[in-house]
């Protein structure tokens, strides 16, 4: 027994490469012929066809039993019920069904964990959104995912920010300029100062050098330093973008314009 079982594990390895090379096989015979139909993107008769499992569950196949499978007896019909349909191409070569069969008289094995492709439907920018439940002492929900977050890192969060810390990070934020020594010790209300700051000219200013280049603008559209081709009023897109974003238009009024 001890000799031996180095080849039989052997032979067992080989013949799960057989198995597996065989199913390679069929999976492509299948996705030629039949998935376009019955794939993950689309599914007439709900039927799907591109792994094992659907197949089974399908009872389009029975393990061990070619001649009792569905698949073999609509591959080998050559009246109305042929699959592929004639409008949907050639039928099946004698040795492609035979390939079936083979695969199917063998317990039609495949990989363990075969991944299931997801269709359309199941992508999440299809799923409804649901809200998750936050417990009630949760304060800000951003917090409370972040704090998870933190715990599953080993992390600790950092105290809040001192209000002159926080006044410094909203004027670079909102008009790209730090604040002068009275700008950061004002004792006015957070609402105020970003109401201020939004109404300043260099809000505009600040932001539409992002906007600039989403828009992809420049002042020449030359290379290098061919100044010759320079746009002479392209400023006044750059102002206009300024102007724009100073007057609080939406991107869409913006696009339209």
């Amino acid at each position: 027994m001890v000799v031996l079982s180095p080849h039989v594990h052997g032979q067992n390895k080989a013949s799960a490469l057989a198995q597996d090379a065989a199913y390679d096989q069929v999976k492509s015979l299948l996705a030629a012929k039949c998935n376009s139909c019955h794939g993950a993107l689309k599914q007439k008769a709900k039927l799907r066809l591109d792994t094992r499992a659907s197949m089974v569950n399908g009872d389009v196949i029975v393990p061990g039993q070619a001649g009792q499978s569905l698949l073999i007896e609509r591959v080998e019909d050559m009246g109305e019920d042929r699959m592929p349909p004639l409008e949907e191409g050639a039928a099946l070569k004698l040795d492609e069904i035979a390939l079936l069969r083979r695969w199917i008289d063998g317990g039609a094995k495949a990989p363990a964990g075969e991944p299931v492709p997801q269709g359309p439907a199941e992508h999440w920018a299809f799923q409804v959104p649901r809200r998750k439940p936050l417990p009630k002492n949760a304060g800000n929900p951003i917090d409370f995912f972040l704090q998870k977050r933190h715990d599953a890192l080993g992390l600790k969060a950092q105290p809040p920010a001192k209000n002159t810390i926080l006044i410094r990070r909203l004027y670079l934020d909102l008009i790209g300029l730090p604040p002068t020594h009275e700008q950061v010790n004002d004792p006015r209300s957070w609402e105020v100062i970003v109401d201020e700051l939004l109404a300043s000219p260099q809000h505009g200013e600040r932001w539409g050098r992002h906007w600039m280049d989403v828009w992809r603008y420049s002042d020449w559209y030359g290379l290098g330093e061919e100044i010759r081709d320079s746009q002479k009023h392209i400023w006044r897109w750059r102002d206009w973008i300024v102007d724009s974003l100073n007057e609080n238009k939406g991107y869409d009024q913006m696009v339209r314009e």
